[in-house]
């Protein structure tokens, strides 16, 4: 019998308090599908509602798979059709047999006792050349930063399930150390007017800021 995560029990009660839906950002969604190649064979590790495997499926004709731990959200999913397995990614390995593509982990880090371990089982999992596409709210961001000086609780604004927080450097640590080259950083959601102010080359180029800006860290 699998021996319950009482993690998985506190995120079960949390979705069920909001209804099970938790909007995924429109303009997320968009930016991970830019980098998936069409037809890559794709795993989408804490699928949650599928928003990702629908989307890839769709537009980018992918072979999508999925692993999450949460029950209520792989039912649903299979009674789809969709190829999507329960797995506690911290505790146990991936259930496929087969290697990926791409894998994609968005705004899944934030809630991992063990970001290290599962960012190894991940690299283990992806074909020679293939790649991890990964996103985590970026909690140095100027908007935090600011909201910090005033004296704002700045953990307000995001999930209270969330238990660790990265920047840009720590998150490239962690990837090096997982085996991972983090060649390619992208983000999104930057402050009011700072496309007008800057224009958007600015932050594809320049680290500093787009660090600073950015609300969520896409690599």
């Amino acid at each position: 019998m699998r021996e319950e995560n009482p993690a998985a029990r506190v995120h079960a009660s949390y979705y069920k308090r909001i209804g099970w839906s938790e909007p995924v950002p429109e303009k997320l969604v968009d930016y991970v599908l830019e980098l998936v190649p069409e037809g890559a064979r794709l795993l989408d590790v804490g699928c949650g509602p599928g928003v990702l495997l629908r989307e890839a499926k769709a537009k980018k004709k992918c072979e999508v798979c999925g692993v999450d731990f949460l029950p209520y959200f792989v039912n649903r999913l299979r009674k789809e059709g969709f190829e999507v397995k329960l797995c506690d990614i911290e505790r146990e390995n991936i259930p496929f047999k087969r290697r990926f593509d791409v894998i994609t982990m968005t705004e899944v880090i934030e809630h991992l006792f063990d970001p290290l371990s599962v960012l190894r089982k991940l690299h283990r999992k992806l074909k020679r050349g293939g790649y991890l596409i990964l996103s985590t709210p970026n909690t140095f961001s100027l908007k935090y930063r600011l909201m910090f000086l005033l004296g704002r609780n700045i953990f307000a604004c995001q999930s209270p399930l969330h238990i660790r927080f990265f920047s840009k450097n720590i998150l490239k640590r962690l990837l090096d150390q997982a085996g991972f080259v983090a060649d390619k950083w992208n983000s999104f959601g930057w402050l009011p007017l700072s496309n007008k102010l800057f224009g958007k080359a600015i932050f594809y180029r320049a680290g500093a800021l787009d660090s600073l800006f950015s609300l969520y860290l896409v690599v």
